[in-house]
């Protein structure tokens, strides 16, 4: 730039600063610097959420037994008919992939007569 131009930029520069006029490339640069830090913040957080998630077991939140269960019938005691009554149980345990603590209800729940006993 030719001297006297530098001295119109530089009598520009203060006159915008003096009326409140910000500097764009400024600004602009605050602005990515700020963003940085927001991003910084948020792959933080994600990293901490991912390795809980990953440390936490998955629980079975299962809590009423489906009505699929009906399908095996009940057993009265008559022991020529309990292979075939187990087998049911253990079929509908498989199909329904039900842990062992529901399936002794449900077999709690289908005996009437002489195997409640």
């Amino acid at each position: 730039m030719a001297p006297h131009a530098e001295d119109e930029f530089d009598n520009f520069q203060e006159q915008t600063q003096e009326k409140g006029v910000i500097d764009l490339a400024k600004m602009v640069g605050q602005m990515m610097v700020e963003n940085q830090k927001r991003d910084q913040i948020l792959d933080n957080l994600l990293s901490k959420l991912t390795l809980e998630n990953q440390s936490t077991p998955a629980k079975n939140n299962l809590t009423i037994m489906p009505d699929l269960l009906r399908n095996i019938p009940t057993f009265d005691g008559n022991t020529n008919k309990a292979a075939v009554w187990f087998k049911n149980l253990d079929s509908a345990q498989i199909l329904h992939e039900l842990p062992d603590n529901y399936m002794l209800e449900t077999a709690r729940t289908r005996m009437i007569e002489g195997a409640y006993q």
